[in-house]
């Protein structure tokens, strides 16, 4: 038989067998997601919409006990009532029924007593956790329904796109104390109430801060959105220190951006400038982040990134971070493109940027910015 008519029957039959590989690890990878929630203590800020919500939902469907806290109570009462109506895989059942009776199951009970009421596997936390005080209520009120927390996710915040000096100075504090006193506030309440179980319990468990690709770089017109992240990654790389020797894990997630409401709103008077450098990062579906999202937790992960550019931004920022990667070996490869980058960036800024004085001055508009008030 003549080489190209092996290749002709070679090619299909390795690009199956590749397909169906692919298929398999996905699968597994996917199951071994599910095990790890699988009657475990879900407990998710921010939970009553976008990437917060798509991750209840997914814990939800692996058997987990889900923990959604929010301030708005309408939204909250609707989140759980969609959360409660989501199916359990079939897999999942058993591990959880299995883990949950471990968990519910009284040191002691006294002979003859009755079992007290199922509690739902989705509760619903109505908390501000931008307070120490809102955090530490929602904490308790969570352990109260559902036992100790096994996986804490910090995934509350909000994004508001303006320039730094048109931006009020209350907004500065607010917008602090959504992106960064949320997750601060509720990893406190949630690593104090976690380091306390004793004898600590011998599966996993993890402390989750949903940063954002913004927590890695610089972004035009995003600020004081940027300083809350970057201070999730300190915060998280710190507690890797403190609460590994409690056998509980740090995760920082960084997401890309998002098809969530509060991205909807953070679009709404949002500079030239800020939109012609996020273009390029794509715009990823709640579903997919809150997947990849709990794929990482699950595996011990230390860093969560997304696609090729939240890729190179986790390698070109790795610093000091836990656990490294491939950046050991292409850094220099990684500087370089992410230079690229920055140059790519303030071309497409310079552009935006003259554009806008142009149009200001053609309206007798001036070129200064907008004062803060």
């Amino acid at each position: 038989m003549e080489l190209p008519h092996v290749l002709a029957l070679l090619v299909p039959i390795f690009l199956a067998a590749a397909a169906a590989a692919t298929t398999a690890a996905r699968a597994a990878a996917a199951r071994r997601t599910a095990a790890a929630y699988a009657g475990r203590h879900v407990l998710l800020t921010g939970g009553t919409s976008g990437i917060g919500k798509a991750a209840a939902a997914a814990a939800v469907a692996s058997g987990a006990r889900v923990t959604v806290v929010g301030r708005d109570g309408a939204k909250l009462a609707a989140a759980v009532a969609a959360l409660r109506a989501v199916p359990v895989a079939a897999s999942a059942a058993a591990a959880a029924a299995s883990a949950t009776a471990a968990a519910a199951a009284p040191a002691s009970a006294p002979a003859g007593a009755g079992s007290p009421p199922p509690t739902p596997p989705v509760v619903g936390v109505s908390a501000d956790v931008s307070t120490p005080a809102g955090a530490a209520a929602a904490v308790a009120a969570a352990t109260a329904a559902h036992g100790p927390v096994d996986f804490a996710f910090c995934v509350a915040g909000a994004a508001t796109a303006r320039r730094f000096v048109e931006t009020p100075g209350p907004d500065l504090d607010r917008q602090v104390a959504a992106n960064l006193g949320t997750g601060l506030h509720t990893a406190h309440a949630a690593a104090v109430a976690m380091t306390g179980v004793t004898p600590p319990p011998a599966h996993p468990r993890r402390l989750v801060l949903v940063s954002s690709m913004a927590g890695l770089t610089g972004v035009y017109g995003m600020a004081t959105y940027c300083a809350g992240k970057w201070g999730l990654r300190g915060l998280g790389e710190a507690l890797y220190y403190e609460l590994r020797p409690y056998g509980i894990g740090v995760t920082t997630v960084y997401p890309p951006d998002t098809a969530t409401p509060g991205y909807e709103a953070e679009n709404v008077g949002k500079p030239a400038e800020t939109v012609a450098v996020s273009e390029g990062g794509g715009l990823w579906s709640p579903e997919a982040v809150a997947a990849g999202m709990l794929a990482g937790v699950a595996a011990g992960r230390e860093r969560v990134t997304f696609g090729f550019e939240g890729g190179m931004l986790g390698g070109v920022t790795a610093g000091m971070a836990p656990r490294a990667g491939a950046e050991v070996f292409f850094g220099g490869v990684l500087r370089l493109v992410a230079q690229g980058y920055v140059w790519y960036w303030n071309g497409l800024i310079g552009r935006a940027h003259r554009a806008r004085m142009a149009a200001a001055a053609a309206t007798g508009g001036g070129g200064g910015a907008k004062k803060a008030q």
